[in-house]
């Protein structure tokens, strides 16, 4: 994980993009923000709420806050993730 530019965007707003890329995994995880997420390249297993879904390149999709997710990833997935932290004391906690 490589992280971009995380910047505040107003009182009680925090704004932040992070890019993954290679065979990475990411354990199934729940935090304290929203995510919109885009695969730029390959593919990867999308884990949410006991299912399982296969992303391709082009699949764009919205996580709510407090929703248990996580990936398993092939060699050659990109995956941008937009995070945003909307509370009057947001702690991007993960859990």
């Amino acid at each position: 994980m490589v992280e971009k530019f995380p910047f505040a965007a107003g009182e009680g707003t925090m704004l932040g993009v992070q890019f993954y890329t290679g065979n990475q995994s990411i354990p199934l995880h729940i935090h304290d923000f929203a995510e919109f997420v885009v695969i730029k390249n390959g593919s990867c297993v999308y884990k949410y709420q006991g299912r399982e879904t296969l992303l391709v390149a082009g699949d764009v999709f919205f996580i709510p806050p407090y929703h248990i997710h996580g990936y398993k990833c092939d060699s050659d997935v990109e995956i941008t993730v937009s995070f945003m932290l909307i509370s009057s004391e947001p702690t991007g906690k993960r859990y």
